[in-house]
């Protein structure tokens, strides 16, 4: 035998081996699937996979996926006996979009929402921006330096309270009638500009935007109004005060005139929050009523609830006792109707 057969025949053999150990090596493969179910047990869903059905579990248990989102799933070397891993939604604009665990439970709002209007706003996906502005529409709803405001701000309610909070919560009902030719792109969202003083004597103005990239559910097919919120964690030793608001749509495929509002936000708010330990417990007032208006009548009353929340979970007991003191610098223990809880004054 010649030994360019020989050398074939080792190439062969190789090449074989080669084949046969690429045919049962384990691979990782990432397939697409829906979440049918949410089960019982941390991050484990029910999901289809083609024709049949199986379980994938999330490393990521700060957030549960909707019934209906398409995601992505590890199938650990190819072999569907293992655990199935969800590593992400395919498409956060176009399918069911992650639900967060209630982020609000974490906090603890100081002054209730100092904005006081339920007013509808509307924005057109299709509009073009305007000489000067930053995007294809958006509407001024609050100008400091300008005297505008069509939300009544309540500036004097967020000084008072600034010393006892970390945070901020930017919100509002989102709810849009986009066409399915501007659901491909786009964005839109609300928008508060914040003046931090600076150690340089000024001011420097700061963007906090709730946006597409924070929405809950379908950001292009909210078809009813739905609360959407975003916290920021902020310098409020150095807030100065709220220079804007506004809301905006961006970047949409399509552009045209005479086209109907399609994109509307209404109940703003914005708070004062303060975030909670879950080893920590803290008290306080819940009120009916944020604030007294310059035009409410003499005999107006704000209801105040004392509430207690350990570990982010409201306490409702009713053996817990609450004791409310006025003021008095007169009373001392000598004096009828002192108690020891209260202490002097």
């Amino acid at each position: 035998m010649s030994s360019m057969n020989y050398t074939n025949q080792i190439l062969d053999a190789v090449e074989t081996l080669a084949n046969r150990a690429i045919e049962t090596a384990g691979y990782n493969r990432t397939v697409q699937a829906i979440i049918l179910k949410k089960l019982t047990g941390s991050g484990k869903y029910r999901v289809k996979y083609q024709d049949s059905e199986m379980i994938a579990y999330t490393n990521n248990t700060d957030v549960e996926y909707e019934e209906g989102t398409l995601v992505y799933v590890l199938i650990p070397n190819g072999d569907f006996s293992l655990n199935k891993i969800i590593l992400d939604v395919v498409d956060k604009s176009q399918t069911n979009y992650l639900v967060p665990l209630n982020e609000e439970d974490n906090y603890v709002n100081i002054c209730g929402n100092v904005v006081n209007s339920s007013q509808e706003y509307g924005l057109c996906s299709f509009d073009s921006a305007a000489s000067g502005e930053e995007f294809q529409d958006q509407y001024l709803l609050y100008d400091r330096d300008a005297g505008y405001d069509i939300i009544n701000l309540q500036n004097l309610l967020i000084k008072d309270s600034l010393f006892k909070a970390d945070s901020i919560l930017c919100g509002g009902k989102f709810k849009t009638e986009l066409v399915p030719s501007q659901q491909r792109q786009g964005n839109y969202g609300l928008i508060f500009e914040i003046d931090f003083k600076n150690n340089r004597g000024g001011t420097t103005t700061k963007r906090y935007t709730l946006d597409i990239n924070s929405i809950v559910g379908q950001p292009y097919n909210l078809t009813t109004y739905t609360r959407q919120y975003k916290i920021f964690n902020i310098d409020t030793n150095n807030f100065d005060s709220i220079k804007k608001v506004f809301i905006f749509s961006d970047n949409f495929p399509n552009s045209a005139s005479g086209k109907p509002d399609d994109i509307f936000v209404k109940d703003i708010e914005f708070s004062l929050m303060k975030e909670v330990s879950d080893n920590n417990y803290i008290v306080y007032l819940d009120k009916d009523k944020q604030y007294f208006a310059a035009d409410d009548p003499a005999e107006t009353v704000i209801n105040l609830n004392a509430v207690i929340r350990l570990k982010n979970k409201v306490i409702t007991d009713d053996a817990i006792e609450f004791y409310w003191f006025k003021e008095n610098s007169a009373i001392d223990s000598t004096k009828i109707g002192y108690l020891s809880y209260g202490g002097n004054g």
